[in-house]
């Protein structure tokens, strides 16, 4: 028996269409709900810009 991943957008199993992990928030969207960017597979554009881009401009105090 396999384990079906589920999309967290759309609700689609690993069954029914492709569904990746997003590597910055560990979950899973399939390929027509996510966000591809820099050749990956994200689960949105905010994990898609962390992973390339850093937490951003941070001022030191």
């Amino acid at each position: 028996m396999s384990v079906a991943f589920v999309c967290k957008i759309c609700s689609a199993t690993s069954e029914e269409k492709v569904v990746r992990k997003c590597p910055i928030c560990f979950q899973y969207v399939c390929e027509q709900c996510g966000y591809f960017f820099g050749g990956r597979l994200f689960c949105n554009k905010g994990c898609a810009d962390y992973f390339f881009f850093g937490a951003g401009d941070e001022e030191d105090n």
